[in-house]
């Protein structure tokens, strides 16, 4: 049995080979099936062996140079947010033996905070954004929206990437091991599997927007949508995420189909002084899947607007932080379900948004 997973575990690797994650279980995971106290041990100890940082070199197009730490989130815009002690707050996934995994807010200094990733060298990443660094933000010019989307589109790739190999890592490390249960491998190796097509599917989008940065044809194969809401955000957000369902609820992404890339939505939230950029876009190629979320986006009024970017930030994004001031003025119920609503949709899309319990926006005036 070893050597067959060994066999599966080297084809994986293989872009040309398909097979899903719900295949692999079947076939190798429903045989080794451990309670759930023994499964949230996997878990946990998956995660707590996978924290090392993988060297990267410059994702740049065409760069080789080491890459640098690198802040996703202006560092600038992150000081706006911050309480005194320069701290802001992120909303963590946590892996524990004893449960299933959780979601807590943590209060993260922004000289270290999850924003930051090694993604640039130090040339391109004082260079690549000096535009809208620098200058005053316009939602109207393409350069503008091109930049906001390639930053969050080079986190995620990155995010895909370092965790593909941590995984790939691990499993071989696993599969060297003659004690290995073959359960663990089997879970192992389809997670690995998750994270490589994650990396491929967004090395595509890259390599895409890679040729429209270097021909300067900001728009070619973007969309781009954003609005100016007249109230000030307390949050910054910039993530290219894969949505399970438009706002109507139809399904919009089949995990379950290898063969089929995802539609990817890219979404910033960018706030200034007493008004807030919201910046989104999508591939043109994707437009019959996505349209919806941009129809909804571009016709409501302020106050729907952000009840349904509320819905989009705790159920889809990542890659964003809060004013901590803000979240306190929330109870700690109240804290509660939000946390539960951003942890439980990552397993369960269908769980319905509750503008009573999850608005994020509520205390905006």
């Amino acid at each position: 049995m070893i050597n067959e997973i060994k066999r599966i575990f080297e084809l994986l690797q293989n872009p040309d080979f398909n097979i899903s994650i719900e295949e692999i279980r079947q076939k190798y995971g429903d045989t080794y099936l451990k309670s759930q106290d023994e499964i949230n041990k996997l878990t946990y100890e998956f995660y707590k062996n996978s924290k090392f940082i993988p060297k990267m070199t410059c994702m740049y197009p065409n760069c080789k140079g080491n890459a640098i730490n690198s802040h996703s989130i202006q560092k600038a815009l992150l000081t706006r947010l911050a309480d005194e002690t320069n701290h802001i707050i992120m909303f963590i996934k946590e892996f524990s033996h004893k449960n299933r995994p959780s979601a807590k807010a943590e209060r993260i200094g922004i000289e270290k905070d999850a924003t930051t990733f090694p993604g640039l060298c130090n040339f391109h990443d004082s260079q690549l954004f000096e535009e809208i660094e620098k200058k005053v933000i316009d939602i109207e010019d393409l350069y503008h929206h091109f930049l906001v989307s390639y930053r969050a589109v080079l986190k995620e790739n990155y995010s895909k990437k370092s965790s593909h190999q941590r995984f790939k890592n691990l499993t071989e490390y696993a599969l060297s091991n003659p004690t290995t249960d073959e359960f663990v491998i089997s879970i192992m190796i389809a997670i690995t599997r998750s994270y490589f097509l994650g990396m491929s599917y967004t090395n595509d989008v890259k390599t895409l927007l890679d040729t429209s940065l270097l021909d300067k044809n900001y728009d070619s194969e973007l969309l781009f949508g954003g609005r100016i809401t007249p109230k000030f955000l307390p949050l910054y957000l910039s993530s290219m995420f894969t949505p399970s369902y438009d706002f109507d609820g139809v399904n919009i992404n089949n995990f379950n189909n290898p063969n089929e890339s995802p539609n990817y939505f890219i979404l910033s939230i960018l706030p200034a002084n007493s008004q807030t950029y919201v910046f989104y876009s999508m591939l043109k190629k994707q437009e019959s899947k996505l349209g919806n979320i941009f129809q909804k986006l571009e016709s409501l009024n302020d106050e729907d607007f952000l009840h349904y970017l509320s819905e989009l930030f705790l159920k889809y994004a990542e890659n964003f932080v809060l004013s901590p001031y803000y979240w306190d003025k929330f109870s700690e119920d109240k804290k509660s379900l939000m946390l539960k609503f951003f942890n439980d949709t990552t397993h369960n899309p269908k769980i319905k948004y509750n503008p009573k319990l999850h608005n994020i926006f509520e205390f905006i005036e």
